[in-house]
C-alpha cells in the first residue's frame, strides 16, 4: 500500500538539504531509487518539511537504511527528524509532459500576377 512520509527536520535549511541531495548523487538530476513516487521539500516553521510519496512502507524502509542514513551522516545532518506516515487512500499525478503550444504557421501569400 502506498504511503505518505511527512518529515519535518528542526534547525534544517535549504543549503543542508542540498548537501543531503548532493550526497544521495540526486544533485542536479535525480535517478530515484525503486518504490519512490514523488518527492517535494521546502521551508517548514521550524526547519525544513520533506513529503515523499512511497509505493510501500518497507521499499522506504530500505532506502532510509541504505542510501538515506548514510547521506545523512555525509552532510552532518544531526537529532532525528518527526516523521507523520499516512497510508495513502487516493492519489493523482498530473503529468510532468505538457504539450508545449505551437504557433500557427503564417498563411502562405498568394503572389500577384502581373499583367
Amino acid at each position: 500500500m502506498p504511503i505518505m512520509l511527512i518529515f519535518e527536520l528542526q534547525g534544517m535549511d535549504q543549503a543542508k538539504y542540498d548537501e543531503v541531495m548532493k550526497a544521495l548523487g540526486y544533485h542536479p538530476k535525480p535517478k530515484w531509487p525503486k518504490g519512490f513516487i514523488s518527492h517535494a521539500a521546502g521551508a517548514g516553521p521550524n526547519g525544513w518539511t520533506v513529503v515523499d510519496l512511497w509505493e510501500s512502507e518497507a521499499e522506504f524502509g530500505s532506502f532510509q537504511q541504505n542510501e538515506l542514513a548514510p547521506a545523512f551522516q555525509k552532510a552532518g545532518v544531526t537529532g532525528e527528524p518527526k516523521v507523520t506516515a499516512i497510508p495513502v487512500h487516493f492519489r493523482y499525478v498530473a503529468s510532468a509532459a505538457k504539450p508545449k503550444a505551437k504557433a500557427a504557421k503564417p498563411a502562405a501569400k498568394k503572389k500577384k500576377k502581373k499583367k
